[in-house]
């Protein structure tokens, strides 16, 4: 299914809430824009957006029950990205790296492989040489970007914030 309109959508969340609350009575507790979430990382099927959200609901049971850590050791990375990337989804619009350190970009080669596409799209490497144009593309220059990058946000001093 593609995009549809925002009431068309609304319906699909109340589709989609019927369907998980008769599966998972605790469902209920969940508001309308967390469903939409899953169902949107899903592009609207709502069988497979349930079907992510009902994972979820068993995931946070098992994993974090009452908001604590359980059962998932802090060192592990893999929990974490597993956790963000299935869990977690369509709360990132986009991230523009500037400046990004060598370093990183040979992290981010190991590292990349195991994110997902939709994932990797949203993170954008930005080049110097490109790097205002890319700003202004993205950023509303009146009031977010900074002057320095082409915007007409000026820099204030932490102490004078």
């Amino acid at each position: 299914m593609g995009t549809v309109d925002g009431e068309a959508e609304w319906g699909l969340v109340a589709q989609m809430r019927t369907f998980v609350e008769s599966q998972d009575p605790s469902a209920k507790e969940t508001d309308n824009y967390t469903l939409r979430r899953f169902l949107r990382a899903r592009y609207l099927d709502i069988e497979k957006g349930s079907s992510l959200f009902l994972k979820y609901l068993k995931w946070r049971k098992h994993e974090i029950p009452n908001g604590s850590k359980m059962n998932c050791p802090k060192e592990s990375v893999l929990c974490v990205y597993c956790g963000f990337q299935n869990y977690y989804p369509e709360r990132l619009g986009k991230v523009l790296l500037i400046h990004v350190p060598q370093i990183f970009m040979k992290a981010w080669k190991i590292v990349s492989p195991f994110l997902d596409k939709n994932t990797k799209e949203k993170l954008v490497f930005v080049e110097d040489k490109k790097l205002q144009e890319v700003l202004l593309e993205d950023i509303d220059e009146s009031d977010q970007l900074p002057e320095i990058y082409g915007g007409k946000l000026p820099l204030v001093p932490i102490e004078n914030a």
